[in-house]
Parts: C-alpha cells; structure tokens; sequence
C-alpha cells in the first residue's frame, strides 16, 4: 500500500517545518509498501491543513469529507496533463491554532511525534469509511498502524 502525507498551509511560520512532515511520510511509505490488506484499497493519504483561524475566513478553510475513490481521471489545469487515481482513501486534518504552534516550536523528533499523535486521534473517525471498502482488511492496517506509532 501506498501511504502519504500531505501538507496544505498558508502558513510561513510553518513552511520551515514542512521537512518534519514529508520525512515522516517517507519513512510511513517505506513502512507500508510491501503491505497487503486486499486488492480494495492501494493508496492512503492524509492532508494535514496548517491554517491558522482568522476572523471571516472560516469558510475558506474547511477540511473535506473522507473520500474514496475507486477510479477517476484528473486533468491538470496548468500542464493539461492526465493522471489517473485508483483505489485511494484521502482525507484531511485541520490542526489546531494550539496544534500549529507546538509543530512549530517543537524540534523534529517531537514534531514527528506531534503529527503522529494527530494521525492516532482521528483514526476513530474513520473507522465506517475504511470499514466500507471492500477487499480491504481495516484490522490488519489498523494493527500495522498501531505497530508503526509503537516504533516511532
């Protein structure tokens, strides 16, 4: 299974931080690249949203539903360029005010530790949209994601 990490920010205090997150999503991708839980589900990603609260501007910053998209064809609007997405599970995760200032304060042990702990409290939230797809065996991935936050 493919396993990333996303970063959406508008945030410059943040942009110095940003290796914290892709490291961590290289070494979950390492972790999780020759794992296997069906053929239902191939590719798992979290977009953490790094925008800080401002008055008017709540809207702007809404975080979107889980999504899983069994196929689709997307076109790049910049290059016109085709890519196609099959069997990903995406969702987002919008941190906090509080949330972002520890990430940004934290060094990068403690910072890895901060996203890993997010990851960790809203996977109940997605237990009924995992459980959903099927060929996808949400105990094993689960187990394995216990396994990995053990590790880190």
């Amino acid at each position: 299974m493919e396993f990333t990490l996303s970063i959406i920010t508008t945030e410059e205090i943040v942009s110095h931080k940003n290796f914290v997150i892709h490291n961590l999503s290289r070494s979950m991708n390492i972790f999780f690249k020759e794992k296997k839980y069906g053929n239902g589900l191939l590719h798992f990603n979290i977009g953490f949203m790094i925008v800080k609260s401002r008055i008017g501007y709540e809207e702007w910053n809404k975080i979107k539903k889980p999504k899983f998209i069994d196929f689709k064809v997307v076109k790049s609007k910049l290059t016109g360029l085709e890519n196609e997405i099959h069997k990903t599970f995406r969702y987002e995760i919008k941190l906090s005010d509080e949330t972002i200032d520890q990430f940004t304060n934290a060094g990068e042990a403690d910072g890895a530790k901060l996203i890993t702990r997010v990851i960790k409290n809203n996977l109940q939230s997605l237990q009924n949209s995992l459980k959903k797809i099927s060929d996808f065996n949400y105990s094993a991935f689960i187990e394995d994601l216990e396994i990995y936050f053990q590790v880190q």
